[in-house]
């Protein structure tokens, strides 16, 4: 059944939001020889978009409306050189930018270069109407290169994905 008024479904009593904003995309091939400089990450595969709101061409999603959104992304940066103190991610959002340290190479002990490292992140970010936010990485120290994975295969797509949904 359907709720009067609303976008809404009551299925078995549980009510269900089908327009909901809401993405999930994932990064299709690698990028590689990453180095000092900030990149933003492009997923190109969208899992879903309830809206319309995420443009896979480019990485970024736009709030429909305005509300609190519940970003986040999983990175798997790979082939870390040995000259890189920090990798940093970013959430860029039209209201600000909020910095995750991926990993801090200087202080971990690795004495090689690091095959890949995993990293999750999520911020809660206030976005109004027409708002938009995507992901960039960074790293620091003079020399750094790196790669971000990104895969087609069914168990390895969601290595490198970005992901959001309204709140309230």
């Amino acid at each position: 059944t359907s709720d009067p008024g609303t976008d809404n479904l009551i299925v078995d009593g549980v009510i269900t939001s089908p327009a909901q904003p809401g993405f999930s995309a994932y990064k299709s091939s690698a990028t590689s020889n990453i180095n000092d400089a900030i990149t933003t990450v492009v997923f190109d595969t969208e899992i879903f978009d309830n809206n319309a709101d995420y443009a896979h061409a480019t990485g970024i999603f736009t709030a429909p409306v305005t509300g609190k959104y519940l970003l986040g992304c999983n990175l798997r940066i790979e082939d870390i050189n040995t000259t890189t103190d920090f990798i940093w991610v970013y959430f860029v959002t039209t209201r600000g930018t909020y910095r995750r340290n991926l990993i801090r190479y200087d202080a971990m002990g690795f004495s090689t270069q690091v095959l890949y490292w995993m990293h999750t992140s999520t911020i809660l970010a206030d976005m109004d109407a027409g708002d938009t936010a995507y992901i960039q990485v960074d790293a620091s120290a003079g020399g750094s290169v790196f790669d971000i994975y990104g895969s087609t295969s069914a168990t390895a797509q969601r290595d490198t994905h970005f992901w959001g949904y309204l709140q309230g």
